[in-house]
């Protein structure tokens, strides 16, 4: 009996157990999904906004009118309030009807706001041009809520446009730059043309036929140029034109040989002048080489020209009685000068020598008494030791130095 109590007792332990470890391994289930699902929420999502066409392609025919619809609204369902955007197409092959604000020129204008907050279509007419693959995209948009607050945008539709019309026939020729296409063929549309540099060039090709796409500008070396050609609104053909151009050519240096001779002829020129240099000379006749004498008969001074052939060049006497007439003159100016320079010197000499009489008069008679010895002479020793002040000296009369002097 005892045994059978601690068998029971011990099993109500073992289910109570699998029990806890059951609702533990729910509960970290449920934690762990709620987790994945906070983690994996897109709390942006509230705030963008969709911008898509009603068809994946349109299929069209030349000559006829179609539509394309464009869709704009929430992602997440939100209430949608203004739109704006600008949608582009090629105007080789669609032309414009109506459906939007404004267009034509490859460009629509739309824009507007939704009556009842739900999502918008425009519907947007073309004429179909010619026949061939085109597309139609709407380059930019923007999106509000019925709250005015921005939806972002992500993603911008570009949608196909297949358009059936007959392929045009080949023209009769298609020429570059005036010229026909070498070898050229109607059943052949891959070309290769050999040109030099240029910077301008053109397509043409004959009445009733038109180029329909755009060509850069060429570049040296190999240019791949691909041409589509149409006719009467019909399906245009494709040329593929290889366009292979020269590099711009530089200016020819001279050549060894003729450089050669000119240093030659500069070196001979050069040593004469050394040995005897040329004068200008005062008619300005023109000295010239044996080969531009014969080149220039009319201007050329015959004697120079054969000096200049026998590694001479002439000295011109004009020049030299020039020269020997302003020196002359520089000398007479020099003479002149001199003369005036030594009056002026002897002038002021006999004035100073003059003044200093006058001065030596006017000491001896202001500071000097004679004193008369007993053979009625002068004592010569008192004019020796008799000192004389500057005062003395300041006090004399310079008006009687210039009467003296005049």
């Amino acid at each position: 009996m005892i045994s059978l109590s601690f068998d029971v007792k011990r099993e109500e332990r073992n289910k109570r157990s699998r029990i806890s470890r059951a609702k533990m391994t729910t509960i970290v289930a449920g934690l762990i999904t709620a987790v994945a699902v906070f983690f994996a929420y897109d709390f942006s999502s509230e705030a963008k906004g969709i911008v898509y066409t009603g068809s994946a392609e349109y299929n069209a025919t030349s000559g006829q009118d179609f539509n394309v619809g464009v869709y704009f609204g929430g992602d997440n369902g939100e209430k949608t309030g203004n739109y704006e955007a600008v949608i582009v197409y090629d105007e080789n092959y669609l032309t414009y009807v109506g459906g939007g604000n404004e267009g034509g020129n490859g460009k629509i204008n739309v824009s507007g706001t939704s009556a009842d907050g739900g999502r918008v279509r425009v519907m947007i007419t073309f004429h179909a041009v010619i026949g061939g693959d085109t597309s139609v995209k709407v380059e930019s948009a923007t999106l509000t809520d019925n709250d005015g607050a921005a939806l972002e945008i992500t993603e911008f539709p570009e949608v196909p446009v297949h358009i059936q019309a007959p392929a045009a026939d080949a023209p009769e020729y298609i020429m570059f730059n005036g010229e026909i296409l070498p070898d050229y063929s109607e059943d052949v549309q891959e070309y290769t043309l050999d040109i030099a540099y240029t910077e301008n060039f053109e397509f043409s090709v004959p009445d009733g036929y038109k180029i329909i796409s755009e060509t850069e500008g060429l570049e040296a070396g190999e240019n791949e140029i691909v041409l589509n050609v149409t006719q009467d609104n019909r399906t245009p053909l494709e040329y593929k034109i290889t366009v292979n151009m020269e590099a711009l050519k530089e200016e020819e240096p001279e050549t060894q040989e003729n450089t050669a001779e000119d240093a030659e002829k500069t070196k001979e020129v050069s040593e004469n002048t050394d040995s005897e240099p040329a004068e200008e000379t005062a008619n300005e006749e023109t000295v010239l080489t044996e080969e531009n004498a014969e080149a220039n008969p009319g201007n050329v001074n015959t004697n120079n020209v054969n000096a200049v052939s026998k590694g001479k060049i002439p000295k011109n006497e004009n020049t030299n009685s020039f020269i020997v007439l302003g020196l002359f003159a520089v000398a007479i100016l020099v003479i002149l000068l001199l003369k005036l320079i030594w009056d002026r010197a002897g002038i002021a000499g006999r004035g100073i020598q003059r003044g200093f009489k006058i001065i030596q008069k006017k000491v001896a008679k202001n500071t000097y008494q004679p004193v008369q010895t007993a053979d009625d002479g002068f004592n010569l020793s008192q004019l020796e030791e008799t000192e004389i002040s500057d005062e003395e000296i300041e006090m004399v009369d310079l008006s009687e130095v210039d009467e003296e002097m005049n």
